[in-house]
């Protein structure tokens, strides 16, 4: 995806479909207000008339401001 735009439009036109997704996250790290987290994500999809499974390592960071967290950044790639 290009940005967050072309994602929700993608969703909303039907050409992609999100069937099942689970993210666990294996390391947390603390620093203050701002967490790092590594995990994995299953994804089950059916995208462009085909049906894909998909498995991703993940990074994101969260900060905590006002008390609240608020997902900063995040990062996904293939784990194969």
């Amino acid at each position: 995806m290009d940005s967050k735009h072309s994602l929700l439009e993608l969703l909303a036109s039907g050409g992609s479909k999100y069937l099942d997704l689970t993210h666990e996250f294996e390391e947390l790290t603390e620093i203050g207000d701002l967490v790092v987290a590594n995990g994995r994500m299953q994804l089950h999809l059916f995208t462009a008339g085909v049906e894909k499974r998909l498995s991703t390592t993940t990074c994101s960071v969260w900060v905590q401001s006002s008390g609240q967290w608020q997902l900063r950044a995040f990062i996904d790639s293939s784990a194969g």
